[in-house]
């Protein structure tokens, strides 16, 4: 990315920001139907000074855990979370998460721990993924919302796989290919592909079949 690019670059995204904040706040769902087209469909990345581009997916699913606080603290909306103790494995997870990274601060008689800057920005990784699976158990409240998020991500996987295995479509797969899309994708869209083909009584015929198809390039793409 030019220098002359990076102000123009951080104003949209900045707009988009509280755009998609405004939204969010208003309707939960909105904020994570994009989390998933842009982690997996659309990867932009920026930073590209730093040895590892950071992906927009991470800043986007902090704000969306973010405005979720705010929601629950600020405004007293209800959780919806239920007491389960799969809650309470991701607040421990969380809580030791923030315990690993205070004793990594003690100092050490001759060893050179992790740079401060890594250190947190894997903090702010475990945190993250543990908020935002708290927020999706709260933002999602029912059946449909969570067929709407699943077949968000079986469109999007599908736009991945079809720009990466047809000839002609290099250019756009340039736009789609982020550190996103790895094997713990591909074996995501295949599980929750052939789960829809063969578990799915409502779905069409041309639907199956095209899951069927989808998860037969996916195969022949990993060979």
């Amino acid at each position: 990315v030019q220098t002359f690019q990076l102000p123009l670059i951080a104003i949209m995204l900045g707009a988009a920001g509280v755009a998609v904040a405004a939204l969010q706040f208003r309707n939960g769902m909105l904020g994570l139907t994009v989390l998933v087209a842009i982690a997996v469909a659309f990867p932009f990345e920026f930073g590209g000074g730093v040895r590892r581009p950071l992906n927009l997916a991470l800043p986007l699913a902090a704000g969306i855990v973010a405005i979720w606080l705010l929601g629950v603290f600020a405004f007293r909306r209800r959780t919806r979370l239920v007491p389960s103790r799969d809650v309470y494995a991701v607040i421990v997870f969380m809580a030791l998460g923030v315990a690993s990274f205070m004793a990594g601060q003690l100092p050490r008689d001759g060893m050179a721990g992790a740079p401060r800057g890594a250190q947190l920005a894997g903090l702010a990784m475990l945190l993250v993924s543990g908020g935002l699976l708290l927020a999706v158990g709260s933002l999602v409240r029912n059946l449909p919302d969570l067929r709407h998020l699943t077949w968000v991500f079986v469109a999007a996987g599908s736009v991945t796989c079809i720009t990466q295995t047809l000839p002609g479509l290099d250019f756009v797969g340039r736009w789609v290919a982020g550190e996103s899309v790895g094997s713990v994708f591909w074996t995501w869209l295949v599980a929750v592909s052939f789960s829809q083909a063969a578990c799915n009584r409502n779905l069409r015929v041309l639907t199956r079949l095209f899951l069927f198809r989808l998860i037969l390039s996916v195969s022949q793409r990993q060979q």
